[in-house]
């Protein structure tokens, strides 16, 4: 599905839309023209797939290619993506289990027979990335992507006009007083602050709601 970047199918209301349904706006879609997209972007050996604001790119994992589809198609594999991960909103960088029975657009062909995979999704201000990778027989936590260790994003890309292959630069929440992990019990008084009422333990990577605010200043 060869796609020229001055196509009408590639204007940018498509990426805001996208946009939009990773922040819960309410979407349906029998599109199956993002299911054959959707077959590319979960390839059984992983992809890495920028939905930009004019196409989407696509490299498969290994490979050097990079194919170009028609950003029309990027809300419905969005929606379909959110599906699997069992996630209403995605305001975050957020890695997880894209879970088979989760998907929402029809079946085509291999798609019908698709394992369960690993799946990162990026917001950013110039487009999101997606990055699937199969799992080996583990399956992270869906939530927060951790900054190493075996559930951080995939090796970058080297694609000089795409968007970074990591999540913005993370703020850390320093406190007056030691704070414990409700999911590792680890006390410390360093966090790493997501955009909503919640931080993040460093320890574990899990993602928990605190209101109080920071004593000190951010870093």
């Amino acid at each position: 599905m060869a796609a020229s970047e001055t196509d009408p199918r590639n204007a940018p209301q498509h990426l805001e839309l996208a946009r939009k349904i990773l922040g819960g706006h309410p979407f349906r879609s029998r599109d199956l023209s993002a299911a054959k997209v959707l077959g590319f972007v979960m390839a059984a050996e992983g992809a890495d797939t920028l939905i930009s604001s004019s196409i989407i790119k696509l490299r498969f994992a290994g490979g050097g290619s990079v194919h170009r589809y028609f950003l029309a198609t990027g809300p419905a594999v969005v929606w379909d993506l959110m599906g699997r991960l069992h996630v209403d909103k995605i305001t975050d960088p957020i890695v997880g289990r894209l879970a088979r029975d989760g998907g929402r657009l029809p079946a085509i062909g291999a798609l019908d027979a698709y394992r369960d995979m690993v799946g990162w999704i990026v917001p950013d201000s110039r487009g999101i990335a997606v990055h699937t990778r199969p799992s080996g027989g583990e399956f992270p936590p869906t939530g927060p992507i951790p900054v190493d260790g075996q559930w951080s994003l995939p090796t970058r890309t080297q694609w000089s006009e795409s968007l970074p292959w990591a999540p913005p630069p993370h703020k850390i929440a320093a406190l007056a007083a030691p704070l414990t992990c409700p999911h590792c019990l680890t006390p410390s008084t360093s966090f790493r602050k997501l955009a909503r009422s919640a931080l993040v333990c460093l320890s574990c990577s899990q993602s928990f709601e605190h209101s109080t605010e920071p004593q000190s200043a951010e870093r």
